[in-house]
């Protein structure tokens, strides 16, 4: 066996070759990669879930058929073509969009009635301590009895908006659909809530940067099913470079809804859901996800 010595080179490893760096994680792009369907050949976003053109399921196999994870390369946004997208979703979809969160609304204020006259009654004029504690104590209960029901419908409709602009087929059904969910969701309403609320005291605009920050966390907790409170780290992830547009789509909201109320609040049937689905059709064009095309 011979030995190279110190002024010889050693043998080139064969295994060894200039390999490009790869791609940062995470880096936010304004283009989004693009593959052929493999039944009928049509174009789709690489992390499409389902082709708009036939309907084929593009899921990988042996994944989790109740939850779709991002996959796709982060994307910034224009609120223009995000409100355009979701009002040929909402056009679409009109009847479950609709009737849908119609019904969480309707459920959520139902349940909030015993609140508003149980514990009234129990306390009577307030004479009673006995009767004052236990209003008290009935009102707390009411209270936490109508958070959950109302996050439980919540996170069934954003399910039901998420299969909407997937072009998968949304039921009305799917508002009661969210007990895997729950939880989560609970928790996680209930911290931003309260970094909502901290930030409009102290100056609102640390308000409206939490919201625009978490924007999408209802839809990392569905679409990625992420544990925890993981939605809010992966909805700082998502909305980088995204936070001027998603304000937008909250002036945008804010001023359709308040013209429905304006038309009589009648016309707040009509806006709510199609303010809804601006978040679903944003998250999924924020996460390189396809969203259908009508």
């Amino acid at each position: 066996m011979t030995v190279p010595g110190l002024d010889q080179p050693a043998a080139e490893d064969d295994f060894e070759e200039d390999l490009p760096p790869p791609p940062p994680v995470g880096k936010m792009r304004d283009t989004r990669a693009k593959v052929a369907c493999p039944m009928c050949g049509g174009e789709v976003l690489a992390a499409a879930k389902r082709c708009k053109h036939c309907g084929e399921d593009l899921s990988p196999a042996g994944g989790d058929e109740a939850v779709s994870g991002a996959t796709g390369e982060l994307t910034k946004i224009e609120a223009g073509e995000v409100i355009g997208s979701a009002w040929k979703v909402y056009l679409k979809n009109l009847a479950p969009c609709l009737v849908g969160s119609f019904l969480v609304n309707l459920l959520s204020q139902l349940v909030t009635i015993p609140q508003q006259i149980i514990p009234g009654l129990v306390m009577g004029d307030g004479e009673d301590p006995t009767g004052v504690m236990v209003g008290l104590a009935m009102l707390l209960g009411f209270m936490a009895m109508s958070f959950c029901v109302g996050a439980f419908l919540q996170i069934g409709l954003c399910q039901l908006f998420l299969k909407a602009a997937r072009g998968e087929d949304p039921q009305i059904g799917d508002i009661f659909s969210g007990g895997k969910f729950f939880l989560r969701y609970a928790i996680s309403l209930v911290l931003f809530s309260i970094a909502f609320g901290i930030g409009m005291v102290l100056c609102i605009i640390p308000g409206i940067l939490v919201s625009c920050m978490f924007y999408p966390f209802a839809y990392v907790i569905v679409a990625e099913n992420s544990k925890g409170i993981d939605c809010f780290s992966r909805s700082q992830e998502i909305t980088k470079g995204n936070l001027l547009q998603i304000f937008v789509l909250m002036l945008a909201g804010a001023g359709i809804n308040l013209l429905g109320i304006l038309a009589l609040c009648v016309g707040a049937i009509f806006t709510l859901p199609l303010t809804l689905l601006f978040t679903a059709v944003a998250y999924l064009k924020m996460t390189g996800q396809e969203v259908v095309e009508v």
